[in-house]
Order: C-alpha cells, then sequence, then structure tokens
C-alpha cells in the first residue's frame, strides 16, 4: 500500500508519470489507493489523449504555477485531464469548435406545443382501445378479398346514423354507391390512399420553430445566447403524413390527432385524414368526434376504408350510448356478410 498515502492528496504529475510507467500490478495498487471515481475518470482521460505532463509547460507560465504549490498544480490537473476526458470520449474534434460553433435546431409546432383541447383527453386502457396491430391485419385482411366486395356497391347504411353531419364540410357529400376506388399505398403498414394521384403537389402548410445559439464557453457556463424564431414551412403531403402515420403506428393519439387536425384543416375531404383521426378520437374516448370523422369516410369520394370505417362507426355509437343506431348499422353490417360480418353478429348478441 505504499501509493495510499500519496494518492490521497490529489493527483500530481510526478504521479501521473508513474502511472504511465508502472506495470499492470503497480496501476492496479494505483487505482485502489485513488480516494474517488473523479480521480480514476481523470487518469483514464489522460492515458486516453496520448499527451505528456512535460506539454503542459506552457499551462504553468499563464497561471503562474510554482513548484511549491503542488495542490493548485494537482487541482489545475485535474480540470484539464477531465476536459480531455470529457472531449475525448464524447468524440469532439476540440474545445475551440465546441465554444464557437453556432448550433441550431428546429422542430415543426406540432411536436413542440399541444393545444389544451388535446392535451387534456384521457386515453382509453389500453385493452378497450381500436388496437393497431389488428388494425393492420384487418386492413391486410379486406385487401386479400375479391374485388367489388358487397360493402363498395351497395347503399344500405341506415339515413339516421349518417345525417346529419356536425362537421361543415365544404365539398358535396357522395352516397356509396357512387363512390369509387382510389389507388393506394402503405406507411408503416397501414393503409392510406395516395393522394398524390389525385391531386397537384400537394403539401400541408405549418410552423416551424427553429432554436439557435452559441453554447457558453467554459470561463462562463452558466450564461449562453440563444435565439427563437417561428417560420412557416410547405411540407409535402406524403412525407407530412409519413411522419403523421409513424406516430399513429406507435400509438401516439394526441400527436397523430393534432398532425391530422391540421390535414384536414388544408384538405377537408381527406379520407386518410378523417379515418385516422376517428381512429384517435376514439382511443382518446371523444366518442362523438370519432362517430363524425367514421361517417364522413363513408360520404367522401373514395370508398378504400368503407369496411373498416362502418365498423368503428358501430363502435363508436355503441361506446357514445347509441345503442339503437349501433343496432341498425351492426345488422347492415351482418348482413352484408363482409369482412366484419361475424364480429357484427357477436356485438349484436351483446347488445340485445
Amino acid at each position: 500500500m505504499k501509493y495510499k498515502q500519496s494518492y490521497q492528496s490529489g493527483l500530481t504529475r510526478e504521479q501521473i508519470d508513474a502511472y504511465s510507467k508502472a506495470s499492470n500490478p503497480t496501476r492496479r495498487e494505483i487505482e485502489g489507493s485513488l480516494t474517488g471515481s473523479f480521480e480514476q475518470d481523470t487518469l483514464d482521460g489522460w492515458e486516453a489523449s496520448g499527451l505528456q505532463t512535460g506539454q503542459m509547460k506552457r499551462l504553468d507560465k499563464r497561471f503562474q504555477f510554482q513548484s511549491s504549490t503542488p495542490y493548485i498544480v494537482g487541482g489545475a490537473l485535474i480540470t484539464v485531464c477531465s476536459i480531455i476526458f470529457f472531449f475525448t470520449f464524447n468524440t469532439i474534434e476540440t474545445p475551440k469548435q465546441v465554444i464557437t460553433e453556432k448550433i441550431q435546431l428546429s422542430t415543426e409546432q406540432s411536436d413542440a406545443i399541444m393545444p389544451v383541447a388535446i392535451d387534456t383527453m384521457q386515453e382509453l386502457p389500453k385493452s378497450r382501445q381500436i388496437q393497431i396491430t389488428a388494425l393492420k391485419t384487418t386492413q391486410q385482411g379486406i385487401k386479400s378479398q375479391p374485388e367489388n366486395t358487397p360493402m363498395t356497391q351497395v347503399d344500405e347504411i341506415p339515413a339516421i346514423v349518417l345525417e346529419p353531419l356536425k362537421l361543415e364540410l365544404e365539398f358535396p357529400t357522395q352516397k356509396i354507391s357512387t363512390q369509387k376506388t382510389a389507388k393506394e399505398i402503405y406507411l408503416h403498414d397501414l393503409k392510406l390512399i395516395d393522394y398524390s394521384q389525385y391531386r397537384s403537389k400537394p403539401a400541408i402548410e405549418t410552423e416551424r420553430i427553429i432554436l439557435s445559439g452559441t453554447p457558453a464557453d467554459l470561463e462562463n457556463k452558466l450564461h449562453s445566447e440563444t435565439e427563437t424564431t417561428v417560420t412557416t414551412v410547405s411540407i409535402p403531403y406524403m412525407d407530412y403524413i409519413d411522419k403523421t402515420m409513424s406516430y399513429v403506428g406507435k400509438g401516439k393519439w394526441k400527436q397523430s390527432l393534432q398532425r391530422l387536425q391540421l390535414i384536414l384543416a388544408t384538405y377537408p375531404d381527406d379520407v386518410n385524414g378523417h379515418f385516422y383521426a376517428g381512429l384517435c378520437s376514439y382511443n382518446l374516448q371523444q366518442y362523438e368526434d370519432a362517430k363524425q370523422h367514421f361517417a364522413t369516410c363513408l360520404q367522401l369520394t373514395f370508398n378504400n376504408f368503407n369496411e373498416e370505417a362502418t365498423w368503428y362507426l358501430a363502435q363508436s355509437l355503441v361506446a357514445n350510448g347509441e345503442k339503437n343506431n349501433a343496432k341498425q348499422l351492426l345488422t347492415t353490417i351482418r348482413d352484408q356478410k363482409g369482412y366484419y360480418a361475424k364480429q357484427a353478429e357477436q356485438l349484436l348478441k351483446g347488445l340485445k
């Protein structure tokens, strides 16, 4: 234990040199005599740097160190080694770069600020939510069905279920019999209508928050200059909805709903927006809103979401306490013998 006493007062250059030249057993004895993890990090950082203590002579002159002040030297040495350790293991080239380089971060406002109306919504317990995994399975099952299935051809949805819509729609509604099937794509394994085929350069205008500033220097760690600016940007529709669907796929209902609402503010007849906004609203216990979104899907130009929208509309009616309307719609789903026919029959039995 010959190193125990000499290392209790902090590290000196001589001790660092001795450690660098020592054999492995001696190094382990030195490490065991250190008083804390900070000194161990100092040794590790110095070793990783590849520097020699003789290279600190310029630092001596700057701070006017004297050979009779080992404690001050030791403290300065620990500080310098810690800086070396930090920059070495965080793969930053030089301290100068960190001090002078201006950092700029940006984010969409919808990712940074949540409206109170959405933020205060309460999620359903997971066991009662519309599960994304189940929806993906459903959509693949519907996709594999023969073309022109009954749900896309008949006009039998009870009128009492669909009217009056509370949403202020700025387009003529369609009857189910006059709808058509659009081209589809899948993002994050979820079905979408490919609106790039039906709109000229579709885009979503949103606000982007930009944070920029210079980090504090090493002599003044408590002060740094930052600037915040907000700018309007136009994001291609497919890029915007791709990020939105990544949130949907992760069950981030509030973030998803906020983004879907912006899509609908731009394109009120967007079937993608209405269907997935209905799903989010349901999982956030906003059953009236969910009912309206799903019902709207059934009155727009494209019928790609008709089967799942009709089924989830029925579930929204049940959750909203509209038992009689739910029975009418479930009876229609059962009689059309589509993808959800058996599930509708089971749910009808539970409502009797």
